[in-house]
């Protein structure tokens, strides 16, 4: 006992005994506890091992792709056109784990070439991953990973690079930057140049640092294939070189080539300006990218003139003396007048298409039937692909006669109202040059394929358009025109040339009628006459300071690059 305030006795407190019931509950929650957890271990260890120990294993293993290296493309003569440059690094980061986005991105800004508010909303984003910049040379990335840490990731790839730069870029096209071929033969052949991705098991450690391991399983990569152009890289350039040298001189909107083997079809140049460099593809508008020997279509004006007198002389409708009434140089037909831009009386229908008298040709004309004569520009190949290996080729443009007015015939005789590409017209004088067979084009001379299977092209025949010797009386006609008509600048000392000009008024698409300022100036034509084994068209688009005719403009472009190929290509 002790002593209270009054100086008694105080009770001391006693501990009440436990509850029998609270015991039995708390003795029963603990087993309970203790069962769940059994099961839980039950299901981890027993039930659901193999989940659960994959996983951990993927907490410190992973699979990761093994990119494939991409295909080759070659020119006819084995050179390499594109290639792979080693070493490059990409550069990614792990947003979830950056302390102060804001901070690193001050830091990261300058190295990397970007702004600050860019890489801070990278940085911030919250995501597992993101890439800051892609393919940059080693020192760069190194940079970059001694100021990110732990928490910047690099990986080695390869660049797409284009050693002859702009040199037949739109023939070839570029990648992206997940090295996709986005364009041109890149583009069309892109699932035999990208191969087939393999993969690996990596390990990583404590610190996330990666362990290959050769126990692991491994997949090796199968490789690009190869495809190998018709293209002479060679040709090519003289092409382009020529084409922006009459492009420049004539302050020009720009122009194509194109030049064949016309007894095989074999592409051996396609030229377009403006041009592009697929090492740079951003710094140019989509229109340098466009290949226009394919994608533009243009009236053809004189150049078209040899369908109409491959019709007429097919048929025996004209005889090559026979006189032809030129009224003058001024012609009227249904609602129309037809002028020659130089005044003639009477022609000879040789000199009708030497001298590339609009009249002469139009009145011939008419001795066709509309469904002949449109036939005959179908059989030619117009208003229809060619079916060239390159995205982006149009049909051109030609109506059936049921559209036709009274003047049409007289029109597309004169190459007006037709719209051709420069492909088309090339292909089209193959076949006077090659006794009368329409070829369709040969640009890709072979295509490996990842697994190893190889596709040869070989020549192939469209259809017959003419007699063999229709064809042989074009192509004399057509030598006529450059020994005494409007192609005399084509001539090549040494050789027969057979060919043609043409100057088309161009098209204003707002007004639906005719420029009178403005011109397409075109040539087309082969050499040796006899037996041809070159063919060229030219075509520059809206000469500028009134000179535009096509013997003036186009005729000495193909004069000169068939000059240069001559001595320079095998025979």
């Amino acid at each position: 006992m002790s002593a209270g305030p009054a100086g008694g006795v105080r009770p001391v407190a006693v501990p009440r005994p436990i509850s029998r019931v609270r015991a039995v509950l708390v003795f029963a929650g603990l087993l309970a506890l203790a069962a769940m957890i059994a099961v839980r271990l039950f299901e981890v260890q027993v039930v659901r091992h193999d989940e659960f120990a994959d996983r951990a294993r993927r907490q410190y293993r992973n699979r990761r792709d093994i990119e494939p290296e991409r295909g080759m493309i070659l020119d006819r003569r084995g050179t390499p056109l594109v290639s792979n440059l080693p070493d490059f690094w990409s550069v990614g980061v792990r947003p979830r784990e950056v302390a102060d986005p804001g901070r690193l991105a001050k830091q990261l800004s300058d190295v990397l070439g970007l702004p600050v508010s860019t890489l801070r909303a990278k940085l911030g984003s919250g995501r597992s991953f993101v890439w800051l910049r892609r393919k940059l040379p080693k020192r760069i990335a190194q940079q970059v990973k001694v100021l990110g840490g732990e928490v910047v990731e690099l990986r080695r790839e390869t660049r797409r690079s284009y050693p002859y730069g702009p040199v037949g870029g739109q023939v070839i096209g570029f990648v992206d930057v997940d090295d996709v071929g986005r364009s041109g033969i890149e583009g069309y052949y892109e699932e035999v140049l990208a191969g087939r991705p393999g993969w690996e098991v990596l390990q990583h450690d404590a610190k996330r640092r990666e362990i290959l391991d050769p126990e692991f399983p491994r997949k090796p990569p199968l490789n690009g294939g190869r495809v190998v152009l018709s293209l002479d890289i060679n040709a090519q350039a003289i092409a382009e070189e020529e084409l922006q040298r009459a492009v420049d001189t004539y302050d020009a909107a720009g122009g194509m080539i194109v030049v064949t083997r016309p007894y095989t079809g074999e592409i051996l140049a396609i030229a377009s300006s403006p041009r592009y460099d697929p090492n740079q593809p951003g710094a140019y508008d989509a229109g340098a990218r466009k290949n226009r020997a394919i994608t533009d279509a243009f009236e053809p004006g004189s150049t078209f003139k040899v369908v109409p007198f491959s019709g007429l002389f097919d048929r025996d409708l004209v005889d090559i003396d026979e006189p032809v009434n030129c009224e003058r140089g001024s012609w009227h037909i249904a609602d129309r007048i037809i002028h020659d831009a130089h005044p003639y009386n009477i022609l000879t229908a040789q000199l009708v298409l030497a001298k590339s008298s609009n009249i002469g040709t139009a009145k011939l004309a008419q001795r066709l039937t509309k469904r002949e004569f449109y036939t005959l520009m179908r059989d030619f190949g117009f208003g229809q692909k060619t079916g060239i290996p390159l995205p982006g080729e149009i049909r051109g443009f030609l109506e059936p006669p049921s559209e036709w007015s009274g003047v049409s015939q007289a029109n597309l005789a004169m190459g007006h109202g037709v719209a051709v590409t420069a492909l088309q017209l090339a292909m089209a004088y193959g076949v006077l040059a090659n006794d009368g067979l329409l070829l369709k084009p040969i640009l890709v001379l072979s295509v490996t394929h990842p697994d190893g299977e190889v596709e040869l092209a070989q020549p192939q025949v469209v259809r017959r358009v003419l007699r063999p010797g229709t064809a042989r009386d074009l192509r004399l006609l057509l030598s006529e025109a450059v020994e005494v008509g409007t192609g005399k600048a084509a001539h090549i000392p040494g050789f027969t040339v057979a060919g043609k000009t043409g100057t088309a008024q161009k098209v204003d698409l707002e007004k639906h009628t005719y420029y009178q300022d403005r011109f397409v100036s075109s040539f087309a034509g082969f050499v040796p006459a006899e037996r041809p084994e070159l063919l060229a068209v030219v075509v520059i688009d809206d000469p500028r300071d009134g000179i535009y005719y096509g013997g003036t403009v186009a005729a000495p472009v193909f004069r000169r690059v068939l000059q240069r190929l001559l001595v320079t290509l095998p025979r």
